[in-house]
């Protein structure tokens, strides 16, 4: 991030003669100085993304790259994860195993994210005036099969930082009961939070996707999660 700066010191210098000052007078404030300083801050020119696995201190293993947006600022989303599939599988030690296909099943079933989901947020206006992120999506679709009716998609609360060394307050995550249809907040900077470069992560184990009985044919289906960015301070 670069920082466009100018400084200006004003200095006085101060010209003094030599004092005598008798062994019986009592010590006196002869003279006063003072100095002003001051600097000036100008919008940056945009943020760089920085590596989703290992923004500050990484516990993933990836989030299958290739999210640059090529949007660097001064208030921009610069990272988002290109993809995530559904159908990870818990095992019975609590793990996690992915699967490239789900079955078709007469129960309802929640499908977790084959990878966490990165989001990088700059903001380098120098107003911390605060911003909100969120995110919507249509319903998961096919061509042959049509919408995959009443499923519903969660987006736990992400952990995010900032990254880069700021020393500010980070924009504050929260969870998105549906991600289909209206959406909702995924972050929140209200004024004074925000600055800088907020590294959000949503695990993959904080997604889920949940399929009614069914309603799942053998088939693919899609859906696009938009990000939206606007200055609108969080609350």
């Amino acid at each position: 991030m670069k920082k466009i700066l100018t400084s200006t010191l004003l200095a006085a210098t101060v010209l003094g003669a030599g004092l005598v000052v008798s062994g019986s007078a009592s010590a006196a404030e002869t003279s006063k100085a003072s100095t002003n300083g001051s600097v000036t801050f100008v919008p940056g020119e945009g943020t760089d993304p920085v590596d989703p696995t290992n923004p500050v201190d990484p516990t993933d293993p990836g989030d299958g790259g290739g999210g640059e947006t090529g949007d660097k600022g001064p208030l921009a989303i610069v990272y988002a994860t290109k993809a995530v599939n559904f159908g990870l599988d818990e095992t019975k030690d609590g793990k996690y195993a992915v699967s490239q296909t789900v079955p078709v099943s007469a129960k309802s079933q929640d499908l977790k994210g084959s990878n966490f989901i990165s989001l990088q947020v700059g903001d380098v206006r120098g107003t911390s005036a605060g911003w909100t992120l969120s995110v919507s999506s249509n319903q998961f679709t096919s061509a042959k099969s049509g919408d995959l009716a009443g499923a519903t998609l969660t987006l736990g609360k992400g952990d995010n930082v900032l990254a880069g060394g700021a020393t500010g307050t980070a924009a504050v995550a929260a969870e998105v009961k549906n991600a289909i249809g209206a959406g909702g907040t995924v972050l929140s900077a209200a004024p004074t939070t925000g600055a800088g470069l907020n590294a959000d992560k949503i695990r993959a184990d904080k997604m889920t996707l949940t399929i009614p009985a069914g309603s799942a044919q053998a088939d693919t289906y899609t859906t696009t999660l938009n990000w939206s960015l606007s200055d609108t301070p969080g609350a």
